[in-house]
């Protein structure tokens, strides 16, 4: 009964370690799911930049075409904000999902030390019977031996 009552909790111990390992490659690949999304976001702010230097000197050099220009400009600015809020978005999910992740970890960590502490605690009462036990067939030997000696 002691056995599988330490099975089980090996085994429930082993389950929550396995679970704990997958929350953190989970975490792990949102951190650098997130850090790929900050690169886009600068990617993205950079080319806006470079979009509208490109429009004025286009509107200096040409300023018969500057209304295509303008058009063409708006049209990806608007783009590219949007894009950015989007990026953002999700930016701002993926840290929601970390936080997540990281909170279950830790309530998973807890979770296995509590698991410890139960193991820990069940040893030590197994022990402390063992104990009882030898002191009990002590005390009936003595008494034995007791017993022998007056008859």
């Amino acid at each position: 009964r002691a056995n599988s009552k330490d099975e089980q909790l090996a085994k429930e111990k082993f389950n929550l370690e396995r679970k704990l390992e997958v929350i953190e490659r989970e975490v792990f690949q949102l951190r650098k799911d997130k850090e790929e999304l900050i690169g886009q976001l600068n990617h993205k702010a950079s080319l806006f930049e470079e979009i509208k230097r490109e429009h004025m000197n286009n509107q200096m050099s040409r300023m018969q075409s500057s209304e295509e220009i303008t058009k063409k400009l708006k049209d990806e600015v608007i783009t590219g904000k949007i894009r950015i809020e989007e990026l953002q978005n999700k930016l701002i999910i993926l840290e929601k999902v970390i936080r997540q992740k990281e909170e279950a970890q830790q309530a998973l960590s807890r979770e296995v030390d509590q698991y410890k502490a139960a193991v820990l605690s069940y040893e030590q009462n197994e022990k402390a019977i063992k104990l009882e036990v030898i002191e009990i067939i002590q005390t009936r030997n003595q008494l034995e031996k007791e017993n022998q000696e007056l008859k």
